[in-house]
């Protein structure tokens, strides 16, 4: 009876050493480095900011837009809502108005890095021959290419 025991308690040893090394080689848990890896994959590398003011009438237009966008280009994003609220916040910001859309820390709208003309006010945006109150589809997805072409 007694080398029954020993029998199974030596192969309850193995088992225990094959699992050991199973969760050594990253079956079971992954190791600080292999984690690593796992949340580079895992973590937008695209970051779109959409900064607005109180009750703009264009925001849900411009939050659509960057969803519909998103879906279109099959991206993953990390999406962040910015409230500017005072003058000296939107100067901080470089805030050209409401809603601005912004792709890891660049506008969508091309040119706007010329631009000087900051504060709480409505924002148009070309559309083709005319002008819309939210970023067009078609400036987002280019943005966002752009932005997919360099993560």
């Amino acid at each position: 009876m007694d080398g029954g025991g020993t029998a199974q308690a030596n192969l309850l040893d193995a088992s225990a050493r094959r699992s050991d090394e199973r969760t050594a080689l990253g079956f079971k848990c992954f190791s600080p480095t292999r984690r690593a890896i796992v949340a580079r994959m895992t973590t937008p590398r695209i970051r779109i900011e959409i900064l607005t003011f109180e009750n703009c009438p264009n925001a849900d237009t411009a939050r659509e837009h960057v969803l519909q966008a998103l879906a279109a280009e099959a991206l993953d994003a990390a999406i962040v809502e910015v409230a500017v609220d005072t003058p000296v916040l939107a100067h901080e910001l470089r805030f050209l108005g409401s809603p601005s859309v912004r792709v890891n820390g660049r506008d969508v709208e091309s040119g706007t890095e010329r631009r000087d003309a900051y504060g709480l006010m409505c924002r148009t945006y070309r559309d083709g021959s005319r002008m819309a109150g939210s970023p067009p589809l078609t400036v987002i997805r280019e943005a966002l290419r752009s932005a997919g072409a360099k993560a």
